[in-house]
């Protein structure tokens, strides 16, 4: 889960903060994975902030084969919408490709941005596969609704993009 404590993100309609909408995606990803017998790691599971430094160093320390970290978009344009994700560069894109799939196909989003490359830390400094998500756009009042009418939908999506990164046939 992106952000935590002091870093609350992106600020979204009706007062809500990314920090808090994708501690829950997060804690309902490892949920599901624990059904399918998945070892996963939070960097964190209650509202704490932990560095980017210390997210990243704690992966390549612990040799995990692949990092997922979730996040909502924000803009000014309030009409700026859509599911988007980051690989640092195309040539490690494996995991993003898996795990948008999953999402897309779940049939909510109308709007794919697709996936990209990004020069973002916790994508650039891990030593295995890494992938970003913006869930959607927290200031735009559709993105909104679907992301907080449907965190389980997401959540289950990511866990089936990462069993099926790893070859675990989802159960």
């Amino acid at each position: 889960a992106g952000h935590g404590g002091y870093d609350s993100g992106a600020p979204g309609v009706h007062g809500c903060l990314e920090k808090d909408i994708v501690l829950e995606v997060a804690n309902k990803v490892n949920d599901y994975l624990k059904t399918q017998d998945i070892k996963n790691i939070n960097t964190r599971t209650t509202d704490v902030f932990v560095s980017l430094d210390d997210r990243t160093n704690e992966a390549n320390r612990l040799g995990v084969n692949s990092f997922v970290s979730i996040h909502c978009n924000s803009c000014d344009d309030p009409n700026a919408q859509g599911l988007e994700t980051y690989c640092y560069k195309f040539k490690y894109r494996a995991l993003a490709d898996t795990i948008h799939s999953e999402l897309i196909n779940d049939g909510l989003y109308t709007k794919n941005r697709g996936v990209k490359e990004g020069n973002l830390h916790v994508i650039r400094e891990t030593n295995m596969d890494a992938w970003l998500v913006e869930l959607g756009f927290i200031t735009n009042e559709e993105d909104y609704n679907l992301i907080m009418n449907n965190k389980d939908k997401f959540a289950k999506a990511i866990a089936k993009g990462i069993c099926k990164f790893n070859s675990v046939e989802w159960k």
